[in-house]
């Protein structure tokens, strides 16, 4: 799914979502839109499992957890977390660099 496909498409806005107690995300396709400028998207299993895919930065990355909960507050904490990776080892702020 690329940015240039889900822009302008509302189900996929971030926040546009029903009341979920996830307004970080948008939906489409089985996965979970994100915002941003590159417009990354996850994957989310239950207890903290996660598949982020970050296209225009040229990342994925895999997560496996065991949260005792299904859902978890941490989801917030961990696709930041993952944004902030991307962004550091992305093809934009890698500089060239092996990962």
């Amino acid at each position: 799914m690329s940015a240039v496909q889900h822009r302008g498409l509302p189900h996929l806005e971030i926040g546009a979502l029903p009341p979920s107690g996830w307004p970080h995300y948008g939906y489409g396709n089985q996965w979970w839109t994100l915002g941003g400028a590159r417009r990354p998207f996850t994957g989310v299993g239950i207890f903290g499992q996660y598949l982020y895919v970050d296209p225009e930065a040229d990342v994925v990355i895999v997560k496996t957890s065991a949260w005792p909960d299904a859902d978890d507050e941490r989801d917030l904490e961990t696709v930041t977390a993952f944004q902030a990776i991307a962004d550091r080892i992305g093809s934009d702020g890698g500089r060239g660099q092996a990962h």
